[in-house]
């Protein structure tokens, strides 16, 4: 197999959005809620069952009546809190939100992991679009910099302009206190101010997108370090009370067996499989034009096709990228087969009933439908086979 660039595999974000109509609905109900406290609207389903694109749909509908940012949790620096905060910090500060009080507390933070460097455009992030960082660095008129929380806030007050805002910051309880926390103490801290900042300036309603949550904690958090891998997130959203945060991932969010409180926090909405009707349509918008190919391609794969695109699939992707698959694809054709088998039953007796119009003749239905009823037979625990005799009675 020749060699591809990984960009390629993005391919599924740039397609058509389809059908998603009842998720749509209800995201539209998380965001109309009255609140005074956080919501978590939690989108589970498989890998690649389509989360990342409902995410991105999501975020595009909403971006005129919402100030947006994404974590994106398969990139490897955006599983750290640091630079998490940073990433959503200049996204939402780009869209008008100002973060004066964070930025401050980011820069001590900064300079506590990085000792040996001084503050400066170069080195620490978002410098260029933070007023109060740009006011001190402006004002040490070439002198080195070193962060730390009281030195800053000396700084900040020699500045010339924004007087109101350096008042507010100067008077800050959590800056005046940042030279005494421990590291630990110290990111939490930022934290709980880029939640404050953006309770402050958010002058219309907010919504944080969190993708591949399974990369940050891979397993069910049973052991104390696992669960300690997401204990920032947790914390940041927990304060995030004026907006919506929508987390993708495989298996819904047991943060309830950590804190109960999250009980009444968390929506969860289950992703499936798209109905043959929107398949087929994504299948024709990609180039696919042959009517027979496209059904084939959108009922299944058989046996040793599966076994033949799962390996050359694996042989594209990292190992952390696969890890867990066979347990999400028996899932995911478990529910496929029996929600094939149900919808279609609905679907061509109400055909059947109206003596058509038929899309295709009537023995192929009949056979496609016992095919389908076959496929789910096991997990009805049903003994015996169906043949296309009884199924067409049934039919009539």
């Amino acid at each position: 197999m020749p060699l591809e660039p990984r960009f390629r595999r993005v391919a599924a974000l740039h397609r058509p959005f389809v059908d998603r109509e009842s998720v749509m609905a209800a995201f539209a109900e998380a965001l109309g809620a009255r609140r005074d406290a956080p919501c978590v609207f939690n989108v589970v389903g498989v890998g690649g069952i389509g989360k990342s694109r409902l995410l991105q749909e999501l975020k595009q509908r909403s971006a005129e009546t919402h100030r947006t940012a994404t974590l994106d949790l398969q990139v490897p620096a955006m599983r750290q809190q640091e630079d998490a905060l940073a990433v959503l910090r200049v996204e939402l500060g780009c869209q008008g939100v100002r973060f004066d009080r964070f930025d401050i507390a980011y820069a001590v933070l900064w300079q506590r992991l990085h000792p040996h460097l001084r503050l400066s455009p170069k080195e620490l992030p978002f410098v260029d679009e933070s007023e109060a960082l740009s006011q001190i660095l402006d004002g040490a008129a070439g002198v080195p910099v070193f962060g730390t929380g009281v030195g800053l806030l000396r700084l900040l007050g020699k500045a010339t302009s924004g007087m109101r805002q350096r008042h507010r910051v100067k008077t800050d309880d959590t800056l005046s206190q940042l030279d005494d926390l421990t590291n630990a103490e110290l990111a939490d801290a930022v934290t709980y101010l880029f939640a404050e900042d953006l309770r402050d300036g958010a002058d219309r309603p907010y919504l944080v997108f969190v993708d591949a949550y399974e990369a940050l904690v891979p397993a069910p958090a049973r052991s104390g370090h696992a669960m300690a891998q997401d204990v920032w997130l947790r914390d940041l959203i927990a304060q995030l009370d004026r907006g919506v945060v929508v987390v993708a991932s495989r298996e819904p969010l047991a943060w309830a067996a950590h804190d109960p409180g999250w009980t009444d926090v968390i929506r969860h909405q289950r992703v499936d499989g798209l109905p043959m009707e929107a398949r087929l349509e994504l299948l024709a918008d990609g180039g696919i034009t042959d009517h027979t190919a496209r059904q084939a391609i959108a009922t299944g794969y058989l046996p040793e096709e599966q076994d033949a695109l799962v390996t050359r699939w694996q042989a594209a992707m990292l190992p952390a990228h696969t890890a867990g698959w066979r347990q999400d694809l028996d899932a995911y054709l478990a529910h496929e087969r029996i929600k094939s088998a149900i919808v279609d039953s609905v679907r061509y007796s109400q055909l059947f009933a109206k003596g058509g119009p038929y899309p295709y003749p009537e023995p192929e239905l009949v056979a496609s439908l016992t095919a389908k009823l076959n496929a789910a037979r096991p997990y009805w625990q049903i003994p015996t086979p169906l043949d296309p005799r009884t199924v067409e009675t049934a039919l009539r």
